[in-house]
């Protein structure tokens, strides 16, 4: 009886350790590596090229949306955002879902790939599918709500 106790604790414990683990908090840079890891990139050979994002936000007569559309081509002010981005600090989420009211949907081209970022005003996000919460500043938001977007 005393050994099913020990290991139900142990079981316990390890399931603890295990769930804190994967809720930790990571900076934003990991979650970029892993993604570049992922398309089997090695992280700084890479090259940043383009940035295409569109916002989308629901109207304010609760009747369709409102679409705005951002390029950046520039290489410096491409890596700027981008740097932003990586000085965030996020953490893994499950169950959550990015909220149309307030989305960006943002494309990273470089050199050999393209990648998907996503996220919204509440500081959710979505990178190559995995699901993040933004803890603090949301670095990138704030990079981006100043720049001359297009309607569309």
């Amino acid at each position: 009886m005393k050994t099913m106790n020990t290991i139900l604790l142990i079981l316990i414990v390890a399931a603890g350790i295990f769930y804190l683990y994967q809720h930790r908090e990571v900076p934003f840079e990991n979650v970029w590596n892993d993604a570049l890891d992922k398309n089997e990139q090695i992280p700084g050979d890479e090259e940043l090229r383009h940035i295409s994002i569109y916002y989308i936000k629901k109207a304010d007569n609760e009747r369709g949306f409102t679409e705005k559309h951002l390029k950046i081509d520039d290489k410096q002010m491409v890596n700027e955002v981008m740097d932003q981005a990586l000085g965030m600090t996020v953490k893994k989420a499950r169950g959550i879902s990015l909220d149309f009211d307030g989305l960006y949907i943002m494309d990273v081209k470089t050199n050999h790939a393209k990648y998907g970022i996503e996220f919204d005003e509440q500081g959710h996000m979505q990178v190559e599918g995995k699901y993040y919460e933004i803890e603090g500043e949301n670095r990138l938001l704030k990079s981006l709500k100043p720049m001359d977007w297009e309607p569309r």
